[in-house]
């Protein structure tokens, strides 16, 4: 069976088409961990040269789990609010470079909507 594809008017096998529709589903979380890596990449190598150290690649891969989940958190932030495709990839590449520090901000801002103090934090 073959079901037409509305924006083009092409029929589509429906088989194509279920791969399609997952495709455009999975490419913007997979964009998203590009952009946040690639950030952690350009941050990582901006620390080797003012540090004048070794590459290590231990290092590297905390760096990249750091600013991938930065970026997707980053990601979830501008879907909720509605922020455009472009603004929103500029935004995961910088979180992705700021990486804990980008995690940092997104803890203040957590305490600042639900009202959490210092004291609240300590306790158990």
């Amino acid at each position: 069976m073959t079901q037409t594809n509305k924006k083009e008017g092409v029929a589509v096998p429906e088989k194509d088409a279920q791969v399609i529709e997952w495709v455009r589903q999975v490419l913007p979380y997979l964009s998203t961990l590009f952009l946040s890596c690639w950030g952690g990449i350009v941050s990582y190598i901006q620390r080797l040269r003012i540090k004048s150290a070794k590459f290590s690649w231990r290092e590297l891969s905390f760096d990249l789990a750091i600013s991938s989940f930065a970026g997707l958190l980053t990601h979830f932030f501008c879907e909720y609010s509605n922020v455009s495709g472009s603004m929103s990839a500029i935004l995961i590449a910088i979180s992705g470079h700021m990486g804990t520090r980008a995690i940092a901000s997104f803890e203040k801002m957590r305490d600042r909507i639900f009202g959490v103090t210092g004291d609240d934090h300590a306790k158990p």
